[in-house]
């Protein structure tokens, strides 16, 4: 009977820590930040986002020379249509000095793309001219936002998926090489941009939510 009587008073302490809150829709909350999301990704520059310049080699074999494409002027394209993908979740702590609630949802990062140019050009040999490239993620790539609230102070957590499903093509211009070095030359374009993608989301993008957030609160 003792045993009986903790474990009923344990359960109703812990549900006064924990509380769901049925009226609390937190897949309308996470749709209306990243709604305003999308206007300020355009407003802050985020949305194109000038993409770092960076280099391919493929390295000589055989008779065939080393070539460099060396990419610049590009710009990142979608951050601003990520979305909240299925159900999301909220949890709140209200104790003695601590008021805490956090909503996390799974969001779609489909369809980010990066447009690039690249010089292209033999290492101590002929210039080959340029090509365009556009690399894309997968149409069920996935992300996760967490918010939290402690004791009024804002966090965010942007995670990013462990592969972004990447695609990438030249669009114009052409890469006089053979399938195997064509092979590594996506491999090496795709690694490039998905550090950069996550660079972005982990950085520039969560510090612009925190604000929109933050804004949402006070208004």
């Amino acid at each position: 009977m003792a045993r009986t009587f903790l474990k009923v008073a344990a359960l109703v302490a812990l549900a006064s820590i924990c509380q769901a809150v049925p009226t609390f829709d937190a897949k309308a909350y996470m749709d209306g930040i990243l709604e305003e999301m999308s206007v300020q990704a355009r407003r802050q520059d985020l949305d194109p986002v000038p993409a770092h310049n960076f280099q391919v080699h493929l390295e000589a074999t055989g008779t065939k020379p080393h070539v460099v494409a060396r990419f610049h002027e590009g710009s990142f394209e979608g951050l601003g249509s990520i979305s909240t993908a299925g159900r999301c979740n909220f949890a709140r702590v209200n104790t003695e000095g601590t008021k805490m609630q956090r909503v996390w949802c799974y969001v779609s990062l489909a369809n980010i793309k990066l447009t690039m140019r690249a010089f292209v050009e033999e290492i101590m040999g002929r210039e080959l001219g340029t090509i365009t490239a556009e690399t894309q993620t997968g149409p069920e790539v996935l992300g996760l936002i967490e918010i939290e609230k402690l004791n009024g102070k804002v966090s965010v957590r942007v995670i990013d998926p462990p592969d972004f499903d990447l695609t990438t093509k030249i669009v114009q211009g052409e890469l006089p090489v053979d399938s195997h070095r064509y092979a590594d030359f996506e491999r090496q374009v795709d690694q490039e941009v998905s550090e950069q993608l996550s660079h972005f989301l982990k950085n520039a993008y969560t510090r612009l939510l925190t604000t929109v957030v933050e804004r949402s609160d006070s208004s």
